[in-house]
C-alpha cells in the first residue's frame, strides 16, 4: 500500500487501487510481446473473485483491441435526455489520493464519461460530493473541505459534458453539519457555468428567471442560510426543459419554497416542464414523520395553492431526482391522489457484495437517463412524461459460455456477462481487511421480492447474428429454480425471444456470432452448433432457407465401404461378414457395445481334458453393456435392429467440448462366474467357430465365439430380477 492509511480516527477508510495477481506470464523468446494472466482467488467468497487476461506488445504499431471487444450504442430512446448520478462518496478524506485509484473518484469520472459517449444534454449529480467522515470517538483532525471541494470540482468539470450538482448536507464545511455553511462550496464552484458558478453559461442553456437568490454570496458565508438552490433551462430540438436544483442541505425554509413556486409557475407559463433535482429522498423524510419534507412535496405536485378540484392553471414539476445510497429506484410522490414520478441513483460509490446475497437486490452501479416527453406536455398542470432507465458503469466486458463454444441443436445453453466496474481501490474498516466489495455488475440481474417492483435494473441485450443458427429465449421462470436452462414456450410449442435473457436455443447447425451489449461495450463469441436431433424445445425451430443438400434424400443405402482405419467407421455401415480366422486365439474379451444375435452356433461336442495339466490364460468376464434408450433414426440411410437387442440404441449426441458424467457399476458377486464354468467356456471357446459381431460406432470390430455368447445369456439368466444397475 504505497498510498499510506489514512490520517484521523475515521471509521473506514479508501484503500488505493491494487491490481489483479498476476499467476502465469508468458513471452516470446525475443520479449517482443508476451501474455499474462491472473486475477484474484477467494474460495470463500465467489463474488470476490476476478480474472483478468493481460498482452504485453513492445512495438506500439502492432497493438491491437481484444478480439470480440468492442462499443456498442446506447440509444436515445426520447429526447431531451439527461444522466443522473449520485453517491460517490469516499469514506474519509480523499482528496490526496486522486492518482491512487480510489473508488468513488474513478467511478464518478467513469460516469461522466459514460454521458458523453451517449451524448445527453447534461449531467445532473445528486451528490454528495465529499466524506460525511464517520470516526470513532471525538474527531482529531478536521476535514479539509476546501481541498475536498477543489477535488470534487475538478472531476466535474473535467468529464467533457455539460454538468451540474445538486448541494447536499456533507457539503456544508463543519461537522456537525449544522455548524457549518456554504462558503467552500461557493468558492470552489466559482469557475464553474452559471448559475452554479460564476462563468459562462453552457451551450444550450440558459438561466431561469431567477435562477437564484440576488444575495447568493452574502448568504453562503452565513451558518444556516441556503444559497445553493439555481435553476437552467435546457433548449434542444426536443423541447426545452427546466432543470430546478434544490439546497436540501438542511430543512428547505421559506424563501426557498417561495423561490420553487415561482419557478413552477414560471415554467407553465413559459409552456415548459419541470424536473426537479435534489439529495434528500422525500418519501423517506416523509414516512418518517418530516412536516418540511410534505410540504415541498406539496409544492412539488401542485405549486402549493392549487384547490383540490384543480384550477384552470395548477403548475407542477413533471419528476423528482434525488440520491438512493447503493440503490436504483422509482416511486411515486403522492399528496392525497396526485402523484408524480420520482427516480433515486446513488450507486457511483461502494456497494457491499453482501447486499447482492439478498434476492430483491436493485443497486448495480450506473447511471440513469431522465428522458422527458415535452411533445406530451399537458397544459393543465404542465406535466410531461419522464422514464428513466439504467445503463450500467463498466469499465471492461466480456462473455463467458457456460457449454462451451460448440453445442449440438435442440439444446439450450447459458452464456453470462462479465461487467466489471472501473478498476478502482475499495473501501476498509480502519487497519482491518478490506470489506467486500463486488466487482462485477451483475448481468442478468434477477431480483425476487417486493422491493424489486420499485427498482431500476441494468440494460443490457444479448443478440445472435444468424437468428437461424440460435438465439436468445426467455426462461422458464416457474422452473428455472431446478433447471438453470429451463426454457419458455410459445402457444405454437417454440421458445419465445429474448433480448434479456442468458439462456441461448440451438437452432440448427451452422455458425453464429453471440453478443452481449451493455454499458457503451459490447463482447461477442463465435459458437458453432453441430447437427443433431430434432427435440423440444429448440429444435422446434426450422431454417427459413434449407440448403439443396438436405432436402435430398438417399433412396438406397450407400454401398458398404471398406474398413476405416482408427476405427472411424460410419454409425450406419451395414454388417458385412469377413472370413473366418485360420485357427481361433483365446483372448480377453474386449466389452462389446450392443448384443446382435449371432448365426446359430454348431453343434458343440464334448471334448475331454488331456491327462497333462494344461497352461490357461486368465480370462475376465466383459462388463455388461448399460441399455440404452431409442432414438429416432435420421432416415438417411437403412437402419437394421438386431434380433436380440430388447430395446432400441439411442445415440447420445453431446458437444465435444461438453462434460458427461456417465458411469456403470460393476458388481463382483453379480458377473463373476465361477471357476468350474470358466475352465469351460474357455475350452468351448479354443474349439468354436467365428462370428463376427457388429462394430461400435468409433471403435474396432471384435469377434467372439459363439459359445462365449451362449455362455453370457447364461450370466443374464444368473442376475437377480430387476435388471442392471445403474
Amino acid at each position: 500500500d504505497p498510498a499510506g492509511g489514512q490520517p484521523g480516527n475515521y471509521v473506514y477508510e479508501d484503500l488505493p487501487y491494487r491490481p489483479d495477481p498476476t499467476l502465469a506470464l508468458l513471452v516470446e523468446p525475443s520479449g517482443g510481446q508476451g501474455w499474462a494472466v491472473g486475477g484474484v482467488f477467494d474460495s470463500e467468497n465467489e463474488r470476490l473473485e476476478t480474472s483478468s487476461v493481460e498482452r504485453y506488445v513492445q512495438n506500439p504499431a502492432e497493438r491491437q483491441a481484444p478480439l470480440g471487444v468492442g462499443v456498442s450504442e446506447v440509444p436515445l430512446k426520447a429526447e431531451p435526455t439527461f444522466a443522473v448520478g449520485g453517491g460517490a462518496q469516499c469514506a474519509a478524506p480523499c482528496a490526496d489520493r486522486a492518482r491512487a485509484g480510489t473508488g468513488p473518484q474513478v467511478w464518478l469520472s467513469s460516469a461522466l464519461a459514460l454521458a458523453k459517449r451517449i451524448g445527453v444534454r447534461a449531467f445532473l449529480y445528486t451528490g454528495p460530493g465529499v466524506t460525511h467522515g464517520e470516526v470513532n470517538g471525538p474527531r482529531e483532525l478536521p476535514i479539509p473541505f476546501e481541498h475536498e471541494l477543489a477535488e470534487y470540482q475538478a472531476i466535474m468539470a473535467g468529464g467533457g459534458v455539460p454538468a451540474y450538482a445538486a448541494l447536499a448536507p456533507e457539503e456544508l464545511d463543519a461537522r456537525p453539519e449544522a455548524d457549518g455553511s456554504e462558503a467552500d462550496f461557493e468558492q470552489a464552484f466559482a469557475p464553474f457555468p452559471a448559475p452554479l458558478g460564476e462563468g459562462a453559461v453552457a451551450l444550450g442553456l440558459a438561466e431561469a428567471p431567477e435562477g437564484s437568490r440576488p444575495e447568493r454570496a452574502q448568504c453562503a458565508r452565513k451558518v444556516g442560510c441556503e444559497a445553493g438552490y439555481y435553476a437552467i433551462d435546457s433548449e434542444g430540438a426536443g423541447g426545452t426543459v427546466r432543470l430546478i436544483f434544490l439546497d436540501d442541505s438542511g430543512e428547505v425554509e421559506p424563501t426557498q419554497l417561495e423561490w420553487l413556486r415561482r419557478q413552477l409557475a414560471g415554467a407553465a407559463q413559459a409552456q415548459v416542464p419541470a424536473i426537479v433535482l435534489g439529495n434528500a429522498d422525500l418519501n423517506r423524510q416523509i414516512h418518517g414523520g418530516s412536516g418540511q419534507a410534505a410540504e415541498v412535496a406539496r409544492v412539488l405536485l401542485d405549486g402549493g395553492h392549487c384547490a383540490k378540484e384543480r384550477a384552470a392553471s395548477c403548475p407542477s414539476a413533471s419528476a423528482y431526482l434525488y440520491d438512493a445510497p447503493e440503490e436504483n429506484v422509482s416511486e411515486p410522490l403522492a399528496v392525497g391522489e396526485e402523484s408524480i414520478p420520482t427516480f433515486g441513483s446513488g450507486t457511483l460509490g461502494y456497494i457491499e457484495a453482501a447486499n447482492e446475497a439478498f434476492a430483491d437486490f436493485h443497486g448495480a452501479s450506473g447511471i440513469l437517463l431522465a428522458q422527458v416527453d415535452v411533445a406530451a406536455r399537458n397544459p393543465a398542470d404542465n406535466r410531461a412524461p419522464v422514464t428513466a432507465r439504467l445503463i450500467p458503469a463498466i469499465g471492461e466486458l466480456a462473455l463467458e459460455a457456460k457449454q462451451g463454444l460448440l453445442l449440438r441443436r435442440s439444446n439450450p445453453a447459458l452464456f453470462i456477462g462479465l461487467a466489471r466496474r472501473p478498476r478502482a481501490g475499495g473501501r476498509s474498516v480502519k487497519n482491518q481487511e478490506a470489506l467486500a466489495q463486488d466487482p462485477y455488475i451483475p448481468i442478468p440481474e434477477n431480483c425476487v421480492g417486493e422491493a424489486c417492483a420499485k427498482g431500476l435494473f441494468p440494460e443490457y441485450t444479448f443478440s445472435s447474428s444468424n437468428e437461424e443458427v440460435g438465439q436468445f429465449v426467455a426462461p422458464n421462470l416457474a422452473a428455472i429454480a431446478a433447471n438453470p436452462l429451463a426454457v419458455l414456450q410459445g402457444p405454437n410449442g417454440r421458445p419465445v425471444p429474448d433480448p434479456q435473457s442468458d439462456i441461448f436455443c440451438a437452432y440448427n447447425a451452422g455458425t453464429t456470432n453471440v453478443t452481449i451489449s451493455a454499458g457503451g461495450l459490447s463482447a461477442s463469441l463465435t459458437v458453432t452448433v453441430q447437427a443433431g436431433s430434432v427435440r423440444q424445445p429448440c429444435g422446434t425451430v426450422p431454417l427459413k432457407n434449407p440448403p439443396q443438400a438436405h432436402e435430398q434424400v438417399s433412396a438406397t443405402p450407400p454401398p458398404p465401404p471398406t474398413q476405416a482405419p482408427n476405427g472411424a467407421t460410419p454409425a450406419s455401415t451395414p454388417i458385412v461378414p469377413l472370413p473366418p480366422p485360420p485357427v481361433p486365439v483365446v483372448a480377453a474379451i474386449s466389452p462389446a457395445p450392443a448384443r446382435p444375435a449371432p448365426p446359430p452356433p454348431p453343434p458343440r461336442p464334448f471334448f475331454l481334458l488331456p491327462a497333462a495339466p494344461l497352461a490357461l490364460a486368465p480370462f475376465v468376464p466383459a462388463p455388461l453393456v448399460p441399455e440404452a434408450n431409442p432414438t429416432p433414426p435420421s432416415g438417411t440411410s437403412a437402419v437394421t435392429s438386431p434380433v436380440e437387442a430388447a430395446q432400441k440404441e439411442e445415440e447420445e449426441e453431446e458437444a465435444t467440448e461438453s462434460v458427461s458424467n456417465q458411469a456403470v457399476a460393476y458388481r463382483e458377486p453379480e458377473h463373476e462366474p465361477s471357476p468350474a464354468y470358466i475352465l469351460g467356456v474357455v475350452v468351448l471357446a479354443a474349439f468354436a467357430g467365428a462370428s463376427l459381431r457388429r462394430p461400435r460406432r468409433g471403435g474396432r470390430d471384435v469377434r467372439v465365439a459363439p459359445a462365449t455368447l451362449t455362455g453370457m445369456r447364461v450370466q443374464r439368466a444368473m442376475r437377480p430380477r430387476g435388471g442392471r444397475r445403474r
